[in-house]
């Protein structure tokens, strides 16, 4: 029997986070499993817990929930998107529906006073603070890899400044497909992406120039879970050896270890503050204000190539937010809110929280079989580390398997390694 089942939807964005709250629930006895939500092994448990990355409707509900048993344990929202544009507020982060009834958390204020407006009962809100900050609290200094390690990794000059960018360009260079099918969720669509692909043409620009001014800085570009590479910036790893696109490693990785941090419109800027550095957001062009990161509304930018050249040999700048927004959104992180989580896993697992139950349509005996093969298709890619060649994806049947094993291949070793760098900081004794 699974204690707590975790599902993770990107795997770059939530893994360690999976991994961090199931190293400290096994610390405590429980037995967990981390599945992706695509992944139909997750109808194979059973837990008395699971843990989702969000949930907005019925139709999230019941794919997260069903098992071959029909039955489930109650559910803890984690909620990864909660620092919104102000024309987001009202959209479909909120959830409705038997959603509402599960337990939601929030990191700080901010969403508890979303959620509460969207009819969230407050019995069902737990204010934790971000697990993904946790990574950046003195306690987890052991945790991450060293500047001579990942210089190794990645063939990089340790002794050089290295210049993160942390994109977040999921927006830019969308296809007209794309744009039509995102517009049904999110109406401004087609302003932003044209918005979003200027901003990044004159980015790119201006990391083209600081390349050439600056050889002995190297820039790092780390893409966007969500965001394709273009030839734009492929090119410019071609043409300055001091450019590099990696987007491996968590971005909390490259925060501890860069010296100059820069991002657009990424709320990863909250990572360097929790990890006390600078960073700065580069705004080339004005985002009107609805449509502004609520925690960037009021802040500092630079908006011109000068203002980016100048940053890059001063460290005469302040930090372009101010603590109490940030913490109005994330929190005061004096706890970790790993331990705040395991603290309600652990409390629903014995019965002293309110459980609810939730009714879910039930399974046709064809889609019952296209579970049973999608479920066998996975382990057999993870128990042998198959991955299925792009060049084979036109094949018929070959396509749909292909994205069971590109998730599938090699995640076990890595929630392993993730696991075992965790441990002995868990079982530390103060």
């Amino acid at each position: 029997m699974v204690d707590v089942l975790i599902l993770y939807e990107h795997r770059i964005r939530e893994i360690e986070n999976c991994c961090l709250l199931a190293a400290e629930l096994e610390r405590r006895g429980y037995k967990i499993r981390i599945y992706n939500i695509y992944s139909e092994e997750k109808f194979f448990v059973t837990p008395k817990v699971l843990i989702v990355p969000h949930l907005y409707n019925d139709s999230q509900l019941f794919h997260f929930v069903k098992n071959y048993k029909g039955k489930y344990g109650q559910i803890v929202n984690l909620q990864y998107e909660q620092v919104l544009s102000k024309c987001k507020e009202d959209g479909i982060h909120n959830p409705v529906g038997q959603g509402v009834n599960a337990y939601h958390l929030a990191w700080g204020d901010a969403q508890k006073q979303r959620y509460l407006r969207h009819n969230i009962d407050e019995n069902n809100i737990v204010v934790t603070g971000h697990i993904a900050m946790d990574l950046m609290s003195p306690k987890m200094n052991w945790y991450h890899k060293s500047k001579k390690q990942i210089s190794e990794e990645y063939n990089l000059d340790v002794t050089k400044e290295w210049v993160l960018f942390m994109s977040s360009f999921s927006y830019a260079n969308l296809d007209e497909q794309t744009i039509l099918q995102y517009e049904t969720m999110y109406p401004p669509t087609r302003f932003f992406e044209r918005l979003s692909t200027s901003s990044y043409k004159i980015i790119i620009d201006w990391l083209s120039k600081a390349c050439e001014e600056y050889p002995d800085k190297i820039f790092i570009y780390r893409k966007h879970p969500a965001e394709n590479y273009t030839n734009e910036i492929l090119q410019l790893e071609k043409i300055y050896s001091n450019f590099k696109c990696i987007d491996n490693c968590s971005v909390r990785q490259w925060v501890k270890i860069c010296e100059k941090l820069y991002t657009w419109y990424s709320t990863s800027i909250v990572d360097a503050y929790y990890a006390e550095k600078i960073c700065y957001i580069l705004r080339p062009m004005e985002i009107p204000n609805e449509l502004e990161v609520d925690i960037m509304d009021g802040a500092t930018f630079l908006t011109s190539y000068e203002d980016f050249s100048s940053s890059l040999v001063s460290d005469d700048f302040k930090f372009p937010i101010s603590d109490d927004k940030i913490r109005f959104y994330y929190g005061n992180n004096e706890t970790l809110a790993y331990e705040k989580i395991a603290d309600i896993c652990e409390q629903l697992i014995e019965k002293k929280m309110k459980e609810y139950k939730y009714s879910i349509p039930k399974d046709s005996i064809l889609t019952f079989i296209k579970r049973i093969i999608d479920a066998l298709s996975f382990k057999i890619c993870k128990r042998w580390n198959i991955a299925i060649p792009k060049s084979l994806s036109g094949l018929p049947l070959i396509n749909r398997f292909r994205r069971y094993t590109e998730e599938a291949y090699g995640i076990n070793q890595e929630i392993q390694a993730y696991m075992r760098r965790f441990e002995p900081i868990l079982y530390k004794k103060e």
